[in-house]
């Protein structure tokens, strides 16, 4: 849809989708499709799968893959490992940090690289969702719920979906990007806590009542890196959240 508009109604006149795509450019698209192109009503266009929500973020301290290279671990109750994917047979193309799960995936890459663009280190972060019912677990929708184009054509629904990505970027367990460190212990702990490699073998050799006071301990000292303001993937978090109010324009989104 993205690339269909730039190709179609933006001044670029190519099919890319580099730029920012924002809901009145969504809107232009809904009603072009549903007047002109294919002339039914947008309701009639209903959402299968492979359905994309992504953010794209200028980095300026450190390079893009200074920060997604510290994503090392997915989720709450379970550990999912983020995987460095090459791109497959495309010379120039970026290396992905991606988490892979049943209904959807997360992804993270360098966005100037991928569309081949003079500005530096954009910062892509995505979620592919591979299921609708993981969409419609994050809209609050019912499993018999239909999902249109009319359905998306609604800024609460664009707000639900930024409020799920914000939510998995938040179960990233990131690496702190920081300075410096209080001592080499809390640097242990931190790398201990996100690693699931190293969580798995700590589970195998030790009684699940050591094993989850150490989990415990080391969650404690990577919470409080991780709140770190000077944390640069704090910094990161805000910059998503300025982007998205950016793209709807109108009601800004109030945060986790």
């Amino acid at each position: 849809m993205h690339g269909y508009y730039n190709a179609m109604h933006s001044n670029l006149k190519q099919w890319v989708n580099h730029n920012d795509f924002t809901f009145s450019n969504f809107q232009v698209l809904c009603e072009s499709w549903s007047k002109i192109v294919f002339e039914r009503p947008i309701e009639d266009f209903k959402l299968s799968t492979n359905f994309e929500t992504g953010i794209n973020v200028k980095i300026d301290k450190y390079s893009q893959w200074d920060v997604i290279s510290r994503y090392m671990s997915y989720g709450t109750s379970s550990i999912n490992e983020f995987y460095t994917c090459p791109p497959h047979n495309l010379k120039g193309k970026p290396i992905q940090r991606m988490c892979y799960l049943s209904d959807y995936k997360l992804k993270a890459y360098n966005k100037s690289k991928q569309a081949e663009i003079a500005v530096k280190d954009i910062l892509r972060y995505e979620i592919v969702y591979n299921e609708l019912r993981k969409i419609r677990n994050v809209l609050g929708f019912s499993k018999n719920d239909r999902i249109t184009l009319q359905t998306l054509n609604d800024q609460e629904i664009w707000h639900k979906l930024f409020y799920g990505l914000l939510s998995m970027y938040d179960a990233i367990k990131k690496i702190p990007l920081i300075d410096t460190y209080q001592n080499e212990e809390d640097i242990f702990k931190v790398h201990s806590y996100c690693n699931k490699i190293l969580a798995d073998d700590l589970k195998l050799n030790k009684n699940i009542n050591t094993y989850n006071k150490k989990r415990k301990s080391c969650r404690e000292v990577y919470n409080r890196y991780d709140k770190l303001a000077n944390n640069y993937h704090q910094v990161v978090r805000e910059k998503l959240i300025n982007k998205f109010n950016s793209l709807v324009n109108v009601h800004q989104f109030q945060g986790l």
